[in-house]
């Protein structure tokens, strides 16, 4: 049996309601949406059919018919089209559940969801049948100067690409995620600014240096790119609560998850001593003081200002510290009381963090901070 969902309903049971709403209006663009939506949800199942039928019938009928079809669409330029299409009536279905500017139930926003993960994976497609991010390899040896430029150019100009499609997948999703009032939507949104803004830095390094440079590398451009979006945030926020605008309220999740949190744990697995820049006592020393002094920042920020999400970091993050600098530590005398110490403090710690679990949900708790 299904899960229940809001208000004790099961999702089939919301998903009715949702059709019957549409059924009431009586309106030829709820009826029309409707009933394409409803085709769309029958398509896996007409899929599986077709993928037994298949098996029984072996090539004959996918080589006649099936294939000619979608080639002779393709052909017109019509199979393109009308997956973007139908992304958009999914879409339009979602927010239609909802009056515009309230909450909408968890199926609607799961609705939009689909509508805009369509339109993005149609365009994914469009970029590999057009070959939008080739480029013509020069004729030579693998080794040549040559074949070498036309490698990274090619890598560039994929990367490119994918910082480009994860911007229009957040742009997707922005207008969904004010519309529905949904935090799920505005989480999405959030994290594919954050994904396209970390891939953009670390594409310029990309294929440089050895794998843990390149892992150093990637993880303070994950800091920097957290510590400028969670500022972004919350000022956005504060902004928009002096102008009384609900706007900002479905990413502040995405904020909490994608901001202060991220930062936290890039700056501590940046301050370990494992990594290449770590021979030099300088940068040791510099990162230590860049963790310690943004925990302070965090404590004082949290206790000065009553936020919780705050308060939570400065406590948790700072544990963790800790429990790296235990685990690094090497004793003279090697064996089985230096792996006792170092099980006793990620025990504890672990106890902690359990038995004081609703300090750790706070850390995702916006109020005061993004909302």
């Amino acid at each position: 049996a299904a899960a229940p969902g809001e208000g004790g309903q099961t999702p089939l049971e919301m998903l009715e309601d949702i059709f019957r709403e549409a059924g009431n209006r009586r309106t030829r663009y709820d009826i029309v949406f409707s009933t394409v939506f409803l085709v769309f949800l029958a398509c896996p199942m007409v899929f599986m059919w077709y993928k037994v039928v298949m098996a029984v019938v072996s090539g004959p009928v996918r080589k006649s018919l099936v294939n000619p079809a979608w080639k002779r669409l393709a052909n017109f330029g019509l199979s393109e089209p009308l997956v973007y299409a139908l992304s958009f009536v999914v879409c339009a279905l979602g927010v239609r559940v909802a009056p515009i500017g309230e909450p909408a139930p968890g199926v609607a926003a799961a609705i939009a969801a689909t509508g805009a993960l369509m339109f993005t994976s149609c365009w994914w497609y469009t970029v590999t049948v057009h070959k939008f991010a080739q480029v013509e390899r020069p004729s030579g040896d693998s080794t040549s100067a040559e074949v070498l430029v036309w490698r990274k150019a090619t890598l560039r100009k994929r990367s490119v690409m994918r910082v480009f499609g994860l911007a229009l997948q957040a742009l997707v999703f922005v207008p969904l995620a004010v519309a529905l009032s949904s935090r799920l939507l505005g989480f999405f949104a959030v994290g594919a600014i954050y994904l396209a803004a970390v891939l953009d830095l670390f594409s310029k390094q990309f294929g440089q240096g050895s794998f843990l440079w390149q892992c150093e590398h990637l993880l303070s451009h994950i800091s920097k790119v957290a510590s400028r979006l969670s500022i972004s945030a919350a000022t956005a926020s504060f902004v928009g609560g002096r102008l009384g605008a609900s706007w900002v309220a479905p990413f502040s999740i995405g904020a909490c998850c994608f901001g202060h949190c991220c930062f936290f744990l890039a700056e501590i697995a940046l301050s370990s001593s494992e990594w290449p820049a770590m021979a030099f006592a300088v940068e040791f020393r510099h990162r230590q003081s860049r963790v310690l002094l943004s925990i302070a920042a965090a404590a004082v920020l949290g206790w000065g200002f009553g936020v919780e999400a705050l308060k939570s970091s400065s406590v948790i993050f700072t544990l963790l510290w800790l429990l790296l600098k235990e685990m690094e530590v090497h004793l003279k005398t090697k064996g089985s009381l230096q792996t006792a110490l170092k099980w006793a403090g990620g025990l504890i710690i672990l106890w902690y963090l359990i038995s004081n679990s609703g300090q750790v949900l706070s850390l995702f708790d916006p109020s005061g901070l993004y909302a």
